[in-house]
């Protein structure tokens, strides 16, 4: 598991449902999850609400109404 501490986090090669996501450190302010598919708007809501930079790319499963949804705490969204 993830130190409850971890401020960023690059994945890449791991398969993420959208049920992984609640696994991520409360602390964590930047996250690029590279290309993953399996998340959908579901797993959005999941996001620790520290989040400042997301980066997310491939997501067939991911509509205008998941990105609403997003922390108020992003700034960065690529």
């Amino acid at each position: 598991y993830l130190p409850r501490t971890l401020k960023k986090l690059r994945i890449r090669k791991i398969r993420l449902e959208d049920e992984d996501i609640l696994n991520l450190p409360p602390s964590l302010t930047d996250l690029d999850l590279g290309y993953q598919s399996h998340i959908t708007n579901k797993g959005l809501l999941f996001l620790p609400s520290s989040l400042k930079s997301l980066e997310i790319r491939g997501y067939s499963g991911i509509t205008s109404e998941g990105l609403a949804n997003l922390p108020s705490s992003l700034t960065v969204l690529s």
